[in-house]
């Protein structure tokens, strides 16, 4: 049997980083708490919610970035510079 694939019927899944997983973890779990849930779809949330949290944690225990973001910029506005010194 063959199969056809039109590009309306495929659904693009977003690249996501930490955060951005974090933060969809939490707008999924969010927005279904408001709602009532068959025990499947429940099961599967408590294991999202778990995800979120463990997901969550392991973000927060990632060391800051260091300096403000005004030293980063001039940071890279040096480095910018010493860059476009080089090919003149």
């Amino acid at each position: 049997m063959a199969r056809t694939f039109e590009a309306q019927s495929l659904i693009s899944i977003p690249r996501l980083n930490g955060a951005g997983a974090y933060a969809l973890g939490v707008a999924i779990v969010t927005a279904a708490e408001k709602k009532s849930l068959s025990q499947p779809i429940a099961v599967a949330l408590k294991k999202v919610s778990a995800a979120t949290d463990a997901l969550g944690k392991a973000l927060g225990a990632r060391p800051a970035p260091a300096g403000s973001g005004a030293e980063a910029r001039s940071a890279d506005l040096a480095e910018d510079n010493a860059w476009a010194g080089l090919s003149e």
